[in-house]
């Protein structure tokens, strides 16, 4: 865990939290960044302490791996990815996905084994506002 501000290093890629209470940003990060807004693309909880904890897998997990066309937006600096487990329902509020940067392809790892999960990904523009979410897809873990 680290406070708002500090540097961390992660060794290997793992999804991150930032925040506080019941309100979180998450990222998918790997090397040495720094626990603040910038880092995480919102702050879930504006005028408040927050820190960064790295998310655990539980045991009996799955991934998904996802895989999506470039937006033509000329302004477009990234994109966030959601997930939960029903149609059109996700964990994480609009504007805190799992950041995905320039990618177009993503691996959401730590989905419960035996349940269908929902996907949907949207960009964000360098005003920071984003966009609806994408078409929906799914998958079945084992």
């Amino acid at each position: 865990m680290a406070d708002e501000g500090s540097h961390f290093e992660l060794l290997g890629v793992h999804d991150v939290r930032f925040g506080e209470g019941e309100r979180w940003a998450t990222a998918r990060l790997d090397g040495t960044y720094r626990c603040d807004a910038a880092t995480f693309g919102a702050d879930p909880s504006p005028a408040r302490a927050k820190t960064c904890e790295v998310i655990l897998l539980p045991q009996a997990s799955t991934m998904a791996r996802l895989a999506w066309q470039a937006s033509a937006d000329a302004l477009v600096v990234g994109y966030r990815v959601y997930h939960g487990a029903r149609p059109g329902s996700y964990l994480q509020p609009l504007g805190s996905g799992l950041g995905a940067g320039l990618r177009t392809t993503f691996a959401v790892v730590g989905l419960a084994t035996g349940r269908r999960h929902y996907f949907a990904v949207t960009a964000v523009d360098s005003a920071g506002s984003e966009s609806s979410y994408s078409n929906e897809a799914s998958k079945k873990g084992p």
